[in-house]
């Protein structure tokens, strides 16, 4: 881990200087020059965030950032965040002029802990290291290509837990190529519809423990506004499924839904769970669909008010296993199978003075006997 950033501090301190000595061998730089190479903004930015949700608790953070980093015109920052059972930090490198114009370089090296917590209840960590180019098709268009490499480990597991979480003890390496393609419909003429876009993403890659595997996922999301604005609906719909070619997918691989997927359901609340062990985890799914659909009023309480009410109705599902022998021993099938959960609620936006507060009451339709719900959500984020 150490020996990784070492080696990308390096690589950029040494692109740095190359460019640095190729300036200075230039001579003096003629007085329009400079004036077009003057950037206003700040060398750095300091900054510090503060957060809650009802799926994480609250959340404190850390950040730096600069646009100009080693001297040149290239973006940098790095970012640290706590919570209850969970640390993140996060260092993100982009540079536009290393391949040109197009396409644009970027860097990211996160690393993340995890304590035993309701959810799962064993610790886990992660790092990944991911180069990405993206280039800009036009305007509204834009396609993006990655490389990942990352280490997952799952550690501290009960002996009295599912053994489908037992077999994923243990560390695990993991390489993937990857893409996204994201769009933005143009808009129009006067018509009710304010916003459409949608994106796609491809992931392919390979496992230390032989697992082969090929990640699809989609999204679209549409706004209209009706009544001069006074009425906002948005709908999304976002879709997911890792396909198996070899082995078994890692608890740390497959997909974990919550409250800001589904609301009226707690993170890890609703998918496969492991009934047959005291616990009952879960274990997440292959595959996932998700419909959410909202109607706010921003006006409802005049043209100054800081207070939006809203309803919505959300319906989704989580499902798939490629191996359903659970229980402590292997002997106890898993239910994997594709159950339609749905909620309807109303939701209310505070604009206060320190930042925006969200809650939603919620009330589920469709659930499972064993999902975990939580009919009340709240979040908040600022930062300083």
């Amino acid at each position: 881990m150490h020996f990784i950033k070492f080696t990308i501090v390096a690589l950029l301190c040494a692109y740095g200087g190359l460019a640095n000595a190729q300036t200075a061998s230039d001579g003096d730089v003629a007085p329009a020059a400079a004036e077009e190479a003057f950037n206003p903004n700040p060398i750095a930015n300091l900054s510090a965030r503060i957060g809650y949700n009802t799926d994480s608790g609250f959340v404190g953070g850390l950040g730096y950032a600069t646009e100009r980093f080693l001297g040149q015109d290239a973006d940098f920052s790095m970012r640290i965040e706590a919570q209850e059972g969970a640390t993140r930090f996060n260092v993100a490198y982009s540079n536009d002029t290393v391949f040109g114009d197009s396409p644009r370089f970027g860097l990211t090296l996160s690393h993340s802990e995890t304590t035993a917590g309701d959810v799962y209840g064993f610790e886990s960590a992660a790092t990944r290291l991911q180069p990405r180019l993206t280039w800009d098709l036009s305007e509204r268009q834009r396609l993006s290509a990655y490389v990942s490499l990352s280490r997952n480990e799952v550690g501290t597991v009960d002996p009295t837990n599912s053994i489908l979480i037992r077999n994923d003890e243990g560390q695990q390496q993991r390489v993937s190529l990857g893409a996204t393609y994201q769009a933005a419909l143009p808009i129009e003429g006067d018509g009710p519809l304010r916003r459409a876009r949608f994106s796609f993403g491809l992931e392919t890659g390979h496992t230390s423990r032989d697992h082969s595997f090929t990640i699809v996922t989609a999204r679209a999301t549409l706004v209209h506004a009706f009544s001069d604005g006074n009425i906002v609906v948005g709908s999304s719909v976002r879709l997911g499924h890792m396909a198996t070619m070899e082995g078994t997918s890692n608890i740390g691989d497959r997909f974990v839904l919550g409250s800001s997927s589904l609301r009226g359901f707690a993170f890890g609340g609703f998918g496969p769970r492991d009934l047959a062990v005291a616990n009952t985890p879960a274990l997440g799914g292959t595959s996932y669909g998700i419909g959410r659909f909202d109607a706010r009023f921003p006006n409802a309480f005049g043209d100054d008010s800081t207070l939006t009410p809203g309803v919505f109705l959300d319906v989704g599902s989580l499902w798939g296993l490629d191996d359903i022998n659970g229980g402590v021993a292997g002997a106890n099938p898993v239910d994997d199978a594709a159950y339609l959960r749905s909620s309807v609620g109303v939701s209310l936006r505070i604009d206060s003075g320190i930042g925006p507060f969200n809650l939603f009451l919620a009330m589920p339709l469709e659930e499972r006997d064993y999902d975990q719900t939580q009919e009340f959500g709240i979040s908040f984020s600022q930062s300083f």
